[in-house]
């Protein structure tokens, strides 16, 4: 490879950086927030496949446009992988952290949780959706959709920020509950009481 192609190819792989920074990004959310900790083998085979295409480009000169090409593609599809597994875990953990609140408590303290957190995860699955759909060649690239990564991690912190109120307000609606439940039973027993003494009361006179 003389100097000039050497320089052009460079250049080539260099632009993909910010691209792979960001897919690498979303790889390590993606596995941050397994419970599982598992390893995803769909963004790290797209990432083998992209290497492949790098040193293929070396390999061959002539082809180095067509092979840079499948590299983004391939780093492309890895963030989408990533992105995916990422939204299904922040989905199933923000899940779990709320399923011990009833749906009247977070509608009380946590409105937004119903009106967009869960609306937007949603969108965000169903984007994701969308691009496996497209053809390669209509990809938009990933770095369009690192917001999305930002967004999701967001919405994990909030909810995690919010279980104190959550809990608190819970404690107290079970001891109003349960006050309300001691007045219920008490008051007729209160009242039962009072009309037996008034009535032996009355009966004596």
């Amino acid at each position: 490879m003389d100097k000039y192609k050497g320089e052009s190819f460079y250049n080539s792989v260099f632009q993909l950086y910010e691209l792979y920074e960001a897919t690498k990004y979303a790889i390590i959310c993606a596995e941050n927030f397994d419970p599982q900790r598992e390893l995803y083998l769909a963004p790290l085979n797209q990432l083998r496949s992209a290497l492949d295409h790098i040193f293929r480009a070396v390999a061959n000169e002539e082809n180095t446009e067509n092979e840079i090409r499948e590299v983004k593609e391939h780093m492309n599809r890895a963030g989408y992988d990533a992105l995916e597994i990422l939204a299904g875990n922040i989905g199933y953990s923000i899940l779990e952290k709320m399923k011990p609140y009833r749906a009247s408590v977070i509608s009380a303290i946590f409105l937004d949780y119903y009106k967009v957190i869960c609306p937007k995860i949603t969108d965000i699955k169903i984007n994701i959706a969308e691009i496996r759909m497209r053809p390669k060649d209509s990809e938009t690239s990933f770095l369009y959709y690192l917001a999305d990564i930002k967004t999701l991690l967001s919405f994990d912190k909030l909810v995690s920020s919010m279980i104190p109120s959550l809990e608190d307000f819970s404690r107290r609606e079970k001891r109003e509950k349960i006050f309300n439940l001691i007045l219920k039973i008490t008051i007729p027993l209160v009242a039962a009481a009072i009309g037996s003494l008034l009535t032996l009361i009355i009966s004596k006179q």
